[in-house]
């Protein structure tokens, strides 16, 4: 079974070709961020490359986050789409390695930063209060998770190992370490260190 099952991604890897070069030619870029969909989906191959191949296969997710990566890989979007309204407007220099996308329908994220090991869900928005100034946009810490229908928004700061929970209205600054939840977000419960 294991034998056709590389004998099938091997097939697949033709069709994600192009998108294979562009992982060789600059692994690091999406390393992390390649880690956190294994660990999520237990992927126990040790060929980076099969493992890619099956996020790119089964995954429209990360394909948006691929193509976020990559940003010259762009054109292959039309063969291969992603979700077609999950939208990053921002650098990816701004977004640190191992971000994990559940069920990113309808999600937008604009922040001046994000850290490492970020989830986030559908129906986010993360973003601008206004139009002005430019940079009216959160700074989000290490290990943060935003649940669905989540929003985000204002020249804020939010901790790390935070949580943000679903249908949150987030409009202030949240320490390192709590749970929020409610509109306005409302901090339930800070975790002990």
């Amino acid at each position: 079974m294991n034998r056709l099952r590389f004998i099938l991604y091997c097939f697949l890897a033709i069709k994600y070709f192009p998108h294979l070069v562009f992982y060789m030619l600059d692994k690091k870029n999406i390393e992390d961020d390649l880690k956190a969909f294994d660990r999520t989906f237990q992927k126990s191959v040790n060929h980076p490359w099969i493992n890619i191949v099956h996020h790119l296969e089964k995954l429209p997710e990360f394909r948006n986050l691929f193509y976020f990566r990559y940003p010259f890989a762009h054109f292959l979007r039309f063969l291969y789409p992603g979700v077609s309204n999950l939208d990053f407007f921002m650098k990816s220099s701004e977004i640190e390695g191992g971000v994990m996308i559940w069920h990113g329908f309808s999600t937008v994220v604009n922040a001046r930063h994000i850290g490492k090991d970020f989830q986030l869900w559908q129906n986010v928005i993360i973003g601008k209060k206004s139009t002005l100034p430019i940079d009216d946009k959160p700074w989000i810490g290490d290990n943060v998770k935003i649940c669905g229908g989540a929003i985000v928004i204002g020249k804020i700061m939010i901790g790390n190992n935070v949580i943000i929970g679903a249908g949150a209205v987030v409009t202030k600054d949240i320490p390192d370490d709590c749970v929020v939840v409610g509109n306005p977000a409302r901090i339930i419960k800070k975790k002990s260190v």
